[in-house]
């Protein structure tokens, strides 16, 4: 994967700071580690670094996998035996919110994201979730698999903040 390295303002809800990318043809991401979580935000290309760049999503991963607020999860796939990359489904949408169930039903209609059922597990207690797969880690479809969960989250947000009564 030929990916190249850039230094650019991203804004999102919050803050706007410079922080360095990589990025390919379809889309770009940024990795920090902060005090709780992997920190992944995601855009997409081709992206302009003379301006704020808008993340799409944030595909994060708390340290103990056990922090339900934080939307990745990596899990294994029973059947494969493959670890998966998952998100719980909540975006902030600049306009109008936004709710897990809408992005799942809106998910669900185009048929583009497959919705999953995994075992949470927290301090011995566990319970069934539901989340968007992503990709297989070791999926020969990494990269385009990425790119098609952030071009559907990207038009969800879109419809949502130019309908936001969806």
């Amino acid at each position: 994967m030929n990916l190249e390295r850039s230094l650019i303002t991203l804004s999102h809800t919050g803050f706007t700071g410079d922080f360095e990318i990589h990025s390919n043809r379809d889309f770009w991401y940024a990795y920090q580690e902060l005090w709780d979580r992997h920190w992944n935000a995601f855009g997409l290309s081709p992206f302009s670094k003379n301006l704020p760049q808008r993340i799409i999503a944030e595909i994060n991963f708390d340290f103990e996998g056990k922090n339900k607020r934080i939307q990745g999860v990596l899990a294994e796939d029973t059947d494969t035996n493959s670890i998966v990359i998952l998100h719980r489904g909540w975006f902030n949408v600049s306009k109008g919110g936004s709710t897990r169930s809408r992005f799942f039903e809106f998910s669900k209609r185009r048929g583009v994201l497959r919705q999953v059922e995994y075992k949470f597990v927290k301090n011995e207690a566990s319970s069934r979730e539901s989340a968007l797969f992503v990709t297989d880690l070791e999926s020969g479809s990494f990269v385009e698999d990425v790119a098609s969960f952030l071009y559907e989250v990207n038009n969800y947000k879109m419809l949502v903040e130019h309908s936001p009564e969806l």
